[in-house]
């Protein structure tokens, strides 16, 4: 009787450091997810300005090396 009584300690402290160490997992999965989406909102932001200055030195380098 006291054995299971201690199996099922054991167990129930086995569960609750699965169901710990699960949530700590899924936030640390959520923080990773937010940098890789920060990662990609910085490539976006980075080619868009890639993108404005290519257009705006072909619109305005050749009124530059005219004037």
């Amino acid at each position: 009787m006291i054995e299971k009584l201690g199996r099922k300690v054991s167990l129930t402290r086995l569960d609750s450091v699965t169901v710990n160490s699960t949530i700590e997992k899924l936030k640390q999965e959520i923080v990773d997810k937010d940098k890789v989406n920060d990662a990609r909102i910085d490539k976006i932001k980075v080619t868009n300005t890639y993108i404005i200055l290519k257009i705006l030195l072909k619109t305005f380098l050749p009124v530059i090396i005219v004037a």
